[in-house]
């Protein structure tokens, strides 16, 4: 009788009047709960809870289950992805190592960053000797450094991945004209660097 059940708050405004829950259990886990309401007072019996229990054990089974295979479905994700991600390295390796040209360095990275991460705008920016940066290759062409210097400052600085989420809100890009940043929202850059010196820095700007 909920009405009269000081477990329930407020039992005496509740149109329910009787009610039955079990939990539902599996491995010693709660996953969860198995309720029932009527609104005629004393209906559910000792035989109901017995049959209320039954449904909820097979019901706890099988989110057990379903769980698992959740999990299992997810670690072939990633391991299908971790395959991809090493094909993709091996494939790239084996293109880099073919090539001693500078040019087609610049151009098989960008072109294998784009596909794998899917943007529509990518630019790698070289630095030689003298510290002076040039734009190495690029999709879609372009030439000039502008707007990217303070990102490339930045990563030359740190030697670590920049990334910009919002280029209208990050004090680094806000105050830019979005013209000038050819209206991308997100810029992601990293550093190409050997043991001694910065030898250039990568970007990508999805949309």
């Amino acid at each position: 009788e909920v009405r009269l059940d000081p477990r329930f708050a407020a039992g005496e405004f509740q149109p329910t009047q009787s009610w039955l829950g079990v939990p539902l259990v599996s491995q010693g886990r709660i996953l969860g709960l198995l309720a029932l309401d009527k609104l005629e007072s004393h209906f559910y019996s000792a035989q109901s809870a017995s049959v209320l229990m039954t449904f909820a054990s097979q019901v706890a089974v099988a989110l057990d289950n379903a769980q698992l295979f959740e999990e299992s479905e997810q670690r072939a994700r990633q391991l299908d992805e971790r395959s991809q991600r090493l094909a993709l390295l091996n494939r790239v390796s084996a293109m880099l190592s073919g090539t001693l040209h500078e040019d087609q360095v610049f151009s098989i990275t960008l072109t294998e960053v784009r596909a794998a991460l899917n943007v529509d705008r990518a630019l790698i920016v070289a630095i030689d000797n003298h510290g002076l940066a040039r734009v190495a290759a690029s999709e879609p062409m372009r030439a000039g450094l502008d707007p990217i210097l303070l990102l490339l400052d930045r990563v030359r600085q740190s030697l670590a991945p920049l990334a910009i989420e919002d280029a209208t809100r990050d004090s680094l890009t806000a105050n830019q004209p979005a013209a000038r940043w050819g209206w991308a929202l997100s810029y992601r850059a990293m550093t190409l660097a050997s043991i001694r010196h910065l030898r250039g820095s990568r970007e990508s700007r999805p949309r």
